[in-house]
């Protein structure tokens, strides 16, 4: 079965842990959103390749506001 990706940005943001995998969607989806230098590691996301870091599940609450409008 396919997951979408708003299913599975959801399974995320409610999560506590992440898999390896997690780390890879989550680099494939930043890079093809407008974050080419995006770097995802051990659950933690570096959206401009570095700086700031977040983790993996506040980045996919964060994408999740961003879809439904709720943030600008």
């Amino acid at each position: 079965m396919v997951e979408s990706v708003k299913t599975w940005l959801n399974k995320l943001a409610a999560a506590s842990i992440s898999e390896d995998r997690d780390n890879a969607i989550m680099q494939n989806i930043l890079k093809r959103v407008g974050f080419p230098n995006a770097v995802v590691t051990c659950g933690v996301v570096y959206p401009l390749g570095s700086g700031q870091p977040k983790d993996i599940h506040s980045m996919a609450k964060e994408l999740i506001e961003i879809c439904e409008g709720v943030k600008q």
